[in-house]
């Protein structure tokens, strides 16, 4: 796996515009997970799949929201979010799965056992780029706060909403081309990759700028913690609105990693347009 090297011009983008498209990226970890994905849903379904599903958030509005493992969020749920099939992977997920009974046979063992070799791959990468590109940005010495020590801590013991992700997200086809309505990520940074099918697309002043990476490339920005963590510290950072459109009738896919610090932050604020 080739790490990437992040530039001090790189990271004053980052800063300066709230997103960075790094180029170098191995893309084919985060490809391989998301085709496995695919194919697990394909051939076992969504309904033999909710076994996987494991419950970590007890909201303080008394939702109780799944947070790892297999997601549906393809009908309405409480939370009102956007259509689609997850996969979520942390690396406490494997001592779950494990305590899983098998009752689908052991095909589906090997499969999903594969999807978790795949998705650690990811994980792990996208931990190194993730603590190289907040490494960066603090040698700019343009704010107080250290971000790659707030990483550190919240890897090593997190708090409430605070645990790091990698997020591989299926959305089916369906009638209308809106994916994901523009939002602020809660996280830290959001490194996105492995996208197939539709856009990306980011909103600053009313405007709209597709930002999709391409093969080799990988889309860093920040999310409200920065935002909030920034604050905290006299400086002024801005998360990146953005949201993902497809074709009518055409899938979509990605893969998407959040990185946080221990900040509780339940839900990014909302973007006013």
């Amino acid at each position: 796996m080739t790490l990437i090297r992040v530039s001090r011009n790189e990271a004053f983008a980052l800063v300066r515009d709230g997103f960075v498209i790094l180029t170098g990226y191995d893309e084919k970890p985060a490809e391989r997970a998301r085709s496995c994905f695919a194919e697990v849903l394909e051939v076992f379904g969504a309904e033999s799949l909710r076994r996987f599903q494991f419950e970590h958030e007890r909201r303080p509005d008394g939702v109780r929201e799944p947070d790892d493992g297999f997601l549906d969020w393809t009908r309405e749920t409480e939370l009102k979010k956007d259509r689609k099939f997850a996969f979520h992977y942390r690396p406490d997920l494997r001592k779950k799965m494990d305590a899983v009974r098998w009752k689908s046979g052991e095909e589906a063992k090997y499969c999903l056992s594969r999807l978790l070799n795949l998705s650690a791959a990811v994980y792990n990468h996208h931990s190194e780029i993730a603590m190289a590109v907040l490494t960066a940005v603090d040698a700019l010495e343009l704010m107080s706060v250290c971000f790659a020590d707030e990483l550190k801590k919240a890897l090593v013991a997190p708090a409430p909403t605070s645990r790091s992700v990698v997020r591989f997200l299926y959305y089916p086809e369906s009638s209308g081309n809106e994916k994901a309505k523009v939002h602020y990520d809660r996280s830290l940074l959001t490194l996105h990759s492995g996208d197939e099918g539709g856009s990306l697309f980011a909103v600053s002043n009313g405007h709209e700028r597709v930002i999709s990476p391409r093969p080799g490339e990988l889309l860093v920005f920040w999310g409200s913690k920065a935002s909030r963590l920034a604050t905290k510290h006299g400086a002024k950072l801005k998360a990146l609105a953005h949201g993902a459109r497809a074709r009518e009738g055409e899938v979509r896919q990605a893969v998407v990693s959040f990185w946080h610090n221990n900040d509780v932050l339940w839900d990014a604020e909302p973007v006013t347009m």
